[in-house]
C-alpha cells in the first residue's frame, strides 16, 4: 500500500496598505501627493511551511518600472500555524515620487522565496 502524503494548502498573502502619519493610518486605494507621508503595508500571510522564508516586496511604478525592492524575512517554527506578519514602511513624502509627481496606478507585488503570491494596485493622485 503506498501512502499518499495530504497536499499542502496553498499559501496566501493579504496586503493591507495605508498613509501612515503621527495620528494614525488611513486605508484607503487613493492617496493624495499632497497628502501623503510614508505608505505603511502589512501583509498578512497563511498556510507557511515551517522555515526561514524571505518576503519580497516590489513597488512598481505606473509604467511596470522597478521603483523600489524591500526584502525581509522571517522563520515559521515547526509545528506552527503557518501564519506571519509582516510590516514595511516607504517614505514617500519628499521622495522622486513626490518631487516628480508621479501620480497614476502603482502596484505592489509580494512573493515568498521568489513565488509572487498577491498583487495590489494603489493610486497616486495629485
Amino acid at each position: 500500500m503506498t501512502i499518499v502524503p495530504s497536499p499542502q494548502p496553498t499559501v496566501a498573502a493579504a496586503m493591507t496598505v495605508c498613509n501612515k502619519t503621527p495620528d494614525g493610518c488611513s486605508q484607503q486605494p487613493s492617496f493624495s501627493l499632497v497628502a501623503i507621508r510614508d505608505l505603511a503595508i502589512h501583509v498578512d500571510w497563511k498556510n507557511v511551511t515551517p522555515g526561514t522564508r524571505t518576503q519580497k516586496l516590489e513597488m512598481l511604478d505606473p509604467g511596470g518600472g522597478s521603483y523600489q525592492v524591500l526584502n525581509t524575512s522571517f522563520v515559521e517554527e515547526d509545528g506552527g500555524n503557518g501564519a506571519a506578519a509582516t510590516d514595511v514602511l516607504i517614505p514617500i513624502s519628499g521622495s522622486m515620487i513626490t518631487q516628480r509627481s508621479i501620480t497614476g496606478t502603482w502596484t505592489l507585488r509580494v512573493s515568498l522565496d521568489e513565488q509572487t503570491v498577491a498583487t495590489q494596485s494603489i493610486t497616486f493622485a495629485p
